[in-house]
C-alpha cells in the first residue's frame, strides 16, 4: 500500500499570569509594557489548548523542504533521521491501547 503525508499545522496556546509588585499611586497600566520581555517569568501558566489551523497532502520532496525551512539548525541531519519525524497513526494507536491495558491492570489491582 503506497502511503502519503498529510501535514498538519497547529497553533497552541497558553494562558500566563504574571503578577509585579508596584506603588499605590501608579497608573497600574505601566506593568503591560513588560509583557513578552524574555528577563521576566510568569507567575503561572495553564496550557488552553491546540488549534487545527490547517492540513494538506505534501510528497517527500516537499516534507524535507518544509523540515529544513522550519528546522533550520538540523539541515545538517541525513533524510532518514528527518522522515523518522512522519507520524504513523497506526503506532500510535497501538501506544493508546498498550497503555490503556497497563492503566487498566493497575486498577484491578488496586
Amino acid at each position: 500500500m503506497t502511503k502519503k503525508i498529510v501535514l498538519v499545522t497547529t497553533v497552541s496556546m497558553f494562558k500566563h499570569s504574571y503578577a509585579f509588585w508596584e506603588d499605590k499611586d501608579t497608573d497600574s497600566k505601566g506593568v503591560l509594557d513588560f509583557i513578552g520581555d524574555d528577563d521576566i517569568e510568569e507567575m503561572s501558566q495553564e496550557w488552553i489548548g491546540e488549534q487545527i489551523v490547517n492540513y494538506r497532502d505534501i510528497d517527500m520532496k516537499e516534507y524535507l523542504q518544509i523540515f529544513d525551512k522550519e528546522n533550520d539548525y538540523l539541515k545538517d541531519w541525513p533524510s532518514e533521521k528527518k522522515i523518522s519525524y512522519i507520524l504513523d497513526p497506526e503506532v500510535i494507536e497501538q501506544k493508546k491501547y498498550q497503555k490503556n491495558n497497563i492503566a487498566k491492570k493497575i486498577k484491578e489491582e488496586e
